[in-house]
């Protein structure tokens, strides 16, 4: 009875507390260090963290953190760098209620996810137009697989990667805010992430590839070599000369100019800002080597000195040393600027084959084999098609066969020209008929069809 007195009085005695205490905690019958018991509403939220972080060069978050000033603690992005948003959410640690923060398209559900920034950023899914500051950003999120992310039960890792220049805010400094909802409807507290925007924009550096001057002349041609769009890749005759063309231009927003050639060593590129390679052998240079200090040697730059734009070349030729071999090349060039900004990587790929010319090359085979009187000859050529030395190029370029839906010859495309699979006897292959050209004459060897292949890749050029 006594023991039961003790206990009640006990009891009567750390109930006051509590109310005299203002129900702060000052006895903690629980022991839990909470101020009530778990799910009496007291409970830890959700946990959400914010990031940001590189982008891999497959346009994916890249799981390292961007560098953060230890004064501010703010990121530090480099204007012009990709980057991505990296939102990491746990469940409370002291219920078991699960996150659930990807709808049924795969995309962050705005009903329980809630990410924002500050000032407009440009729809990384179109590249279009900018969303609006503060408006929730989850349907932009997709969950992420870390190797980490066993660490804590139910975690989830969430991110968004955008571009570079135009998606980045103008302002300085931009902050991100994202919270996380879990299924009991208690929201996480709101994280932050302040991100400083540093340095300026990097120039700009485009690469093509043109026709040379004629010798002794030093300005450029104007004149692009052959290039085929669908596989981005351009063509060249072997022997030829040629211009390897840059085209480097300054960031409007830093207005830094080049110092692209190198006047104490008598005025050819300068290679501390103009870095050029090829990645084979060039003659006398071997693969991966600076080719800088052969610009400016045979054509002349062109600078704009309204803009600051500058165009510089390099002719290749078995004169300069650098003949390029037979086969796909491809060749990388940066520039820096003033202010010691790089550029990105300019990257092109040329192909250079046997070089044929009508005159020299095909003209020589087609006289004797089909052009005479008689065949394809005139006065009464067969079929009305004239394949005489002067008449080829102007019966059989771009002009339709009457066989076969085709071009006679169609420009920069053996498969698609129909003297080809004449030669080759596959005109059935492609809808024509009657016999292989030369008709009741030996056929020809493989080595003279492919010389006619190639002046039609160069172009079929009247040449």
């Amino acid at each position: 009875m006594k023991l039961g007195l003790a206990l009640l009085a006990l009891s009567l005695l750390s109930l006051t507390a509590c109310v005299q205490g203002g129900g702060s905690g000052s006895f903690d019958l629980f022991g839990s260090g909470d101020d009530g018991p778990p799910g009496g509403g007291n409970t830890a939220p959700p946990v959400a963290h914010l990031a940001l972080e590189s982008v891999n060069t497959d346009g994916a978050p890249s799981g390292r953190s961007l560098p953060v000033d230890p004064q501010t603690g703010e990121f530090q992005l480099e204007r012009g760098q990709a980057f991505a948003i990296v939102l990491v959410a746990e469940p409370s640690p002291d219920t078991d209620a699960e996150l659930d923060l990807i709808d049924e398209t795969g995309a962050g559900d705005p009903a329980t996810l809630v990410v924002t920034i500050d000032r407009p950023v440009r729809d990384p899914r179109t590249l279009g137009e900018f969303l609006p500051a503060g408006e929730n950003l989850a349907a932009l999120f997709r969950e992420l697989v870390r190797d980490d992310d066993a660490g804590t039960a139910g975690a989830l890792t969430l991110g968004v990667a955008f571009g570079v220049s135009d998606q980045v805010p103008s302002e300085n400094p931009f902050r991100a805010v994202g919270t996380v909802t879990d299924i009991e409807a208690t929201e996480s507290v709101q994280a932050e992430a302040a991100v400083q925007i540093v340095g300026s924009l990097p120039p700009s550096l485009a690469m093509s590839f043109e026709e040379a001057p004629d010798p002794g002349t030093r300005d450029f041609t104007e004149q692009p070599l052959i290039r085929n769009d669908s596989t981005e890749q351009w063509l060249v005759g072997s022997g030829l000369r040629w211009v390897v063309a840059l085209i480097a231009t300054p960031n409007a927003e830093s207005a830094a100019g080049f110092d692209l050639i190198d006047e104490d060593h008598g005025g050819v590129g300068d290679p501390t800002t103009l870095n050029v390679t090829a990645n084979v052998d060039l003659g006398n240079v071997a693969a991966g080597e600076n080719l800088a200090a052969f610009f400016h040697v045979e054509i002349d730059p062109v600078i704009d000195d309204g803009t600051g734009e500058q165009k510089i070349g390099l002719v290749l030729d078995v004169a300069a040393g650098l003949e390029p071999p037979l086969g796909v090349l491809e060749f990388q060039a940066t520039v820096m600027d003033e202010l010691g900004r790089s550029s990105s990587a300019a990257v092109q790929v040329i192909e250079v084959i046997p070089n044929s010319t009508l005159s020299q090359d095909v003209q020589p085979m087609l006289t004797p084999s089909c052009g005479f009187s008689g065949c394809h000859g005139p006065p009464f050529p067969t079929q009305g098609l004239d394949l005489s030395d002067g008449a080829t190029h102007g019966e059989t370029v771009g002009i339709p066969s009457l066989q076969a839906p085709l071009n006679l010859v169609e420009p920069l495309d053996p498969e698609l020209s129909y003297i080809i699979h004449k030669l080759r006897n596959t005109q059935r292959d492609v809808g024509g008929n009657g016999r292989r050209m030369p008709d009741n004459r030996p056929a020809w060897a493989e080595a003279q069809i492919v010389l006619v292949e190639n002046w039609i890749r160069l172009g079929a050029k009247n040449d």
